[in-house]
């Protein structure tokens, strides 16, 4: 949800709040972040996987680092 927000006079101004489409988030605590002139917002979100990505896992990485 995305909403005009005015904090120059002594109170609190919000704008008509409205969902932002296309946006799923992973989580309900989503890493984001608003541009300098909060004109835009960074989020993390789920996108569109078709195939799972493998997973290595590397046994014994240090005696390797002394090779």
């Amino acid at each position: 949800m995305a909403a005009a927000v005015n904090g120059a006079g002594t109170t609190l101004e919000v704008g008509p709040v409205r969902s932002l489409p296309g946006v799923r988030l992973l989580a309900r605590r989503t890493a984001y972040d608003v541009t300098a002139d909060g004109q835009r917002v960074l989020l993390v979100t789920a996108g569109e996987q078709t195939t799972r990505s493998p997973i290595t896992v590397v046994l014994n990485w240090q005696a390797a680092l002394n090779k």
